[in-house]
């Protein structure tokens, strides 16, 4: 059965919608997967943490590793 013209146009706005989501992905760091930080990017970030989060970190990261990064090493 052909389609009439509102179902092809829907059809290809969904094509054209579909490719520029996908260049925006391609394009656009999403999640923090993709985030990153040079050392002295991470080492101001760490400086200004208090808490919580920098007990986070630590976890994550170790004890000796964070105190590098404050050292700038």
């Amino acid at each position: 059965m052909e389609k009439d013209i509102t179902g092809r146009a829907a059809e290809k706005s969904a094509k054209i919608i579909a490719n520029v989501l996908e260049n925006v992905k391609s394009k656009v760091p999403l999640g923090p997967g993709q985030v990153k930080m040079t050392r002295e990017e991470l080492r101001r970030e760490m400086s200004n943490m208090r808490g919580e989060p920098m007990r986070q970190l630590i976890d994550i990261l170790g004890d000796e590793e964070v105190l590098n990064i404050m050292r700038g090493r």
